[in-house]
């Protein structure tokens, strides 16, 4: 082709003997070459470019699994050894903290995303509630030979009923991880009592018809399937949150283990004012109560929304109305001490009026 060209290329540039135009043809036919050779080098690189993308996806999808298949195995570890404390731990604050860190060690609390998908957090779900259940079902059986009659008071000292207190207390507990991920990558953190709560409005949606059954997510059917067990949970989280605070301001327990401590006390408290002893308290101590009472009202809500029976603890409620604050005692909490035991006052008003 190129030699074809060398007369327009002569008279052009005016080239006076074939022997530069030779030269010319040589040097263009010995760019070609090296074009060409080039292109060979170029399409190698390229060839080699997508070798190493398809290696950094490979090594990207293995780098997935190994998080995902370590996940997995530290996350029931972490359940199995927390559950276990729990049901070891003394006192009623140190079961709600293992508690919590059962919580945290659900797979869902640990999804990412970018490794995983909006499906693979459904399937999460739908497991973690199977779990949640079974081992719920453990403790419930422990104290419960009929669920329609079974008591909902949270004013049991045994070791199995504060195990199932702090078990359905702590379920609202995000990992500290997830809100982290949450607030910086913008997505909602989901806890235990969210998949509970979603579920169970989903089934209401099939009872009312406005969703097929057919059409629940798998996590929703296991709420389905388990719905006396969880609603039976709601009531007992509903009072035992509700009545949380009311062993350390009333000093009703000595040892500060959760439970009215014997008839005289509770006899005591239901007929005669008592003064809610706020001194000592810090600020971050008045504040978890008002958020255990905000907790409860939640529980309650998700109650009085699926027109299922909130079966309060009468005497709770009774008692709490005999309560006299005295805001000013709670100097211990700091400049803000006044201010938080006025609004714990008014979260457990919320709750009386509520509650009847």
């Amino acid at each position: 082709m190129l030699s074809q060209k060398l007369p327009l290329l002569a008279a052009v540039l005016g080239l006076a003997s074939l022997t530069t135009a030779c030269t010319m043809v040589k040097n263009l036919d010995e760019m070609h070459d090296a074009t060409k050779s080039m292109g060979d080098t170029t399409k190698g690189m390229a060839d080699t470019t997508s070798h190493m993308s398809g290696t950094t996806d490979g090594m990207a999808l293995t780098t997935s699994a190994l998080y995902k298949d370590s996940r997995q195995g530290g996350s029931a570890t972490i359940r199995k050894d927390n559950l276990i404390a729990m049901k070891q731990a003394d006192s009623i604050e140190d079961k709600l903290a293992k508690s919590a860190e059962f919580q945290y060690g659900f797979e869902f609390q640990l999804w990412k995303p970018g490794i995983d998908s909006e499906e693979t957090r459904e399937q999460l779900y739908e497991s973690a509630v199977i779990e949640y259940v079974r081992e719920a079902r453990e403790l419930i059986s422990g104290n419960v030979h009929d669920m329609d009659s079974a008591s909902v008071a949270p004013t049991g000292t045994s070791d199995s009923k504060l195990n199932l207190y702090a078990y359905v207390g702590a379920m609202h507990k995000l990992n500290p991880n997830q809100e982290a991920d949450a607030a910086k990558l913008g997505y909602p953190p989901t806890s235990m009592f969210d998949i509970l709560h979603d579920g169970l409005l989903k089934v209401q949606m099939v009872k009312k018809g406005i969703m097929k059954e057919a059409d629940l997510p798998r996590y929703a059917r296991e709420v389905s399937r388990a719905y006396q067990d969880i609603i039976y949970m709601m009531q007992v989280r509903h009072n035992f949150l509700a009545a949380l605070p009311l062993g350390f301001i009333s000093h009703a327990t000595d040892d500060r283990i959760f439970g009215i401590a014997g008839r005289v006390t509770a006899a005591r408290m239901l007929a005669f004012p008592w003064n809610a002893e706020l001194s000592g308290l810090t600020a971050s101590q008045l504040a978890y109560y008002s958020l255990m009472m905000d907790k409860a009202s939640d529980t309650r809500d998700l109650l009085v929304e699926m027109n299922e029976d909130v079966r309060t603890d009468g005497m709770i409620t009774k008692i709490y109305k005999k309560r006299v604050f005295h805001a000013e005692d709670a100097q211990s909490a700091g400049p803000e001490g006044e201010n938080l035991a006025k609004t714990l006052d008014s979260k457990i008003q919320h709750f009386v009026d509520g509650n009847g």
